[in-house]
């Protein structure tokens, strides 16, 4: 590798590339090469290039650089300079993987209200296949409906479509049976994804509300009708909040039922059960789009199983995961962990007094855990997102923040997984987003800046005119995110009455 005269005269330092990726072809030779201490990563990008230059597989791709398992975000020297007791070697060893790109506005579903809760259907986060794309997207309003809706794939050639008006996703279907807004919608089994709302069976999902309920839907279709069933829990005695569903793998789930934890504004949370052949049928006629018949008075509520009570204040967010524990998130501050195997013991409780993140840093507003690296994302008020491992004994402070909301964080996503071999992040990327309608993409090696940020009222020029009720001011207030064919999807809810789409 050659450089220009003025760079060749530079002090420079010894280096060596090496990779993770499975793909051989990708893999640069190793033998160590001296650049100059004020390369940064474009630079050492380009290079890369060059020595890929004939492979075939290495077309389009742009690289991006860590040392020690942290990105390289200035040139060499400086990073030496900072990291001097941490960097013993004569040669640093770089190891280079896919640069990220922000994903690309793709769809826009256009409410009448808020939109503070929503579901991506048809992706596991733990899946290494390559599912269809399209997802099924579940979305819940302050008009008290529950929405369904399909995504309509861009065009290949559609480019960034942020300075343009947004392809209009297909609503599906709507149903109005809470007499409050909607908080919280959990899919438990959408359509497959090449499927027709109209001819699906055995449609699933759960909805909560400003009501105090929690309603169960299952929505089959045969012929010209469609039958739809539901059960109403009743118990919580101020807003749900929070919902999540026992895994379907739980090493302790009841064979032939379903089992659900909520949360709620009663400082509590409720474990319920699903019981097969009890919900309540209601045929509804086609078309399918019209919303169904509310729920009547006479749909029986349900007893909780368990009713976990540590919380002081209001429970916002809750994710149960394998082996039997459930997380959840308050007002108070703390985010505590549940054994329901053991009747529903705390056993681990985080924040709650001072320190990092901790008591200062105010009520959590979202959570969320990964599976592969058993690390809790929270949201709070102090704009900032924080990090907890829950394999360590409950602390008050934060493992780890990331700083650059300008306004409380209320929604927190892992990215779906991909492994390093396959050019992702091995599960240390996460999305957020704020009151301050930014969202942002962050990796755990790069903790001080996040990777991207978009800011979503400028998204497709904003809502619709006449479309929105209410207007608003630019909040976020939810993010989900799944893999599904051709990569990444990420979905946002706001206070602007849109659910935009983004894909990788």
């Amino acid at each position: 590798m050659e450089f220009d005269e003025e760079a060749s005269n530079e002090e420079k330092i010894q280096i060596k590339f090496y990779t993770k990726l499975d793909d051989k072809s990708l893999h640069v030779p190793t033998q160590p090469l001296f650049v100059p201490l004020s390369s940064g990563r474009a630079i050492l990008s380009r290079i890369i290039t060059d020595l890929l230059s004939g492979s075939p597989n290495a077309e389009g791709y742009s690289w991006d650089f860590l040392i020690s398992d942290e990105f390289l975000r200035t040139n060499l020297a400086d990073f030496v300079a900072d990291h001097r007791d941490q960097i013993k070697e004569e040669t640093i060893s770089l190891e280079y993987v896919p640069l990220s790109f922000p994903p690309k506005p793709s769809n826009a579903f256009q409410h009448q209200d808020w939109i503070p809760c929503l579901d991506m259907g048809g992706s596991s986060p733990l899946s290494d296949s390559r599912e269809p794309s399209s997802p099924w997207i579940l979305s819940g309003s302050y008009d008290g409906k529950v929405y369904v809706w399909k995504e309509t794939p861009l065009p290949a050639n559609s480019g960034n479509a942020s300075n343009k008006q947004l392809i209009d996703g297909a609503k599906q279907a709507e149903y109005a049976s809470h007499t409050g807004p909607v908080k919280n919608v959990k899919w438990i089994t959408p359509p497959s994804l090449n499927a027709q709302w109209n001819s699906s069976d055995n449609i699933e999902f759960l909805s909560a509300s400003k009501d105090h309920t929690v309603i169960y839907w299952n929505i089959s279709n045969s012929a010209n009708t469609q039958k739809l069933s539901k059960l109403v829990f009743k118990g919580h005695t101020d807003s749900v909040e929070a919902l999540s569903l026992e895994p379907a793998d739980s090493e302790i789930g009841i064979a032939g039922s379903k089992r659900f934890v909520s949360g709620s504004w009663d400082s509590t949370l409720r474990i319920w059960e699903i019981e097969q052949g009890e919900p309540d049928e209601e045929p509804v006629k086609k078309p399918l789009k019209k919303k169904s018949k509310a729920a009547s008075e006479t749909h029986p509520g349900r007893a909780p199983l368990l009713i976990l009570d540590k919380h002081t204040q209001c429970v916002t967010t809750a994710k149960w995961i394998k082996n039997g524990r459930i997380y959840s998130g308050s007002y108070d501050q703390t985010i505590r962990q549940w054994d329901v195997d053991s009747g529903g013991i705390n056993t681990t409780t985080w924040g709650g007094g001072a320190g990092m993140g901790s008591f200062e840093a105010g009520p959590i507003l979202a959570m969320d855990y990964s599976e592969h690296n058993h690390l809790l994302c929270a949201g709070r008020t102090d704009k900032n997102v924080h990090i907890w491992d829950s394999r360590m004994e409950g602390t008050v402070g934060s493992q780890q923040m990331l700083k650059g909301h300008k306004g409380w964080v209320s929604g927190v996503s892992w990215k779906g997984f991909l492994s390093e071999k396959e050019g992702g992040s091995a599960g240390k990327e996460l999305v957020s987003v704020g009151y301050d309608g930014m969202m942002k993409m962050w990796d755990l090696r790069s903790p001080l800046i996040p990777i991207y940020t978009i800011e979503i009222g400028n998204v497709g020029g904003g809502p619709k005119k006449g479309k929105v009720r209410a207007k608003g001011q630019g909040k976020l207030l939810c993010v989900g995110t799944g893999l599904f064919e051709g990569g990444l999807k990420v979905a946002t809810g706001g206070d602007d009455g849109r659910v935009l789409v983004f894909q990788s």
